[in-house]
């Protein structure tokens, strides 16, 4: 129950960090290179890297949730 509950938490976080930086794209119009909307405010901000590692975060918490529900208890 405690590996649902870590993974979940991991998600949750990963998804709100993500949220926060497709929200920004919304607010902001940024222009990098040519490219606007979501892919030229990642490359204007920099936040390629850490849209990866949270959208991964997401991964991982969904991936631990389900070892968690599939565990075998002895």
């Amino acid at each position: 129950m405690k590996k649902i509950l870590c993974g979940a938490v991991i998600a949750f976080i990963g998804t709100l960090y993500s949220i926060a930086f497709i929200v920004m794209a919304t607010i902001n119009n940024v222009c990098a290179n040519g490219d606007t909307g979501v892919w030229g405010l990642l490359q204007g901000y920099g936040a390629v890297l850490p849209l990866g590692v949270s959208l991964a975060a997401v991964l991982i918490g969904i991936a631990v949730c389900i070892y968690g529900a599939f565990e075998k208890t002895s």
